[in-house]
């Protein structure tokens, strides 16, 4: 059912879990990189993706997800 807010532009095979921000990404200096990755381990976020090189940018990057379950990638600069 289309709710009263409904933008009428937006198709009706859009759901809400399709529209908005997917990730967060935040571009680190390498130096930090490793310290930031570090720092995540000792609070006991768990990673999405583990710390890896991503053949796609050719960066170092990790992803995790916050407890509301936003998702944050981190990629080196």
């Amino acid at each position: 059912a289309k709710g009263k807010d409904q933008d009428p532009s937006v198709p009706q095979s859009v759901s809400q879990e399709d529209i908005g921000i997917r990730h967060i990404g935040l571009s680190i200096p390498p130096k930090r990189f490793d310290a930031i990755v570090e720092r995540l381990r000792s609070a006991k976020v768990e990673f999405t993706i583990e710390p890896t090189v991503a053949e796609w940018c050719d960066l170092r990057v990790v992803f995790f997800k916050d407890p509301d379950g936003n998702e944050f990638w981190i990629l080196q600069e």
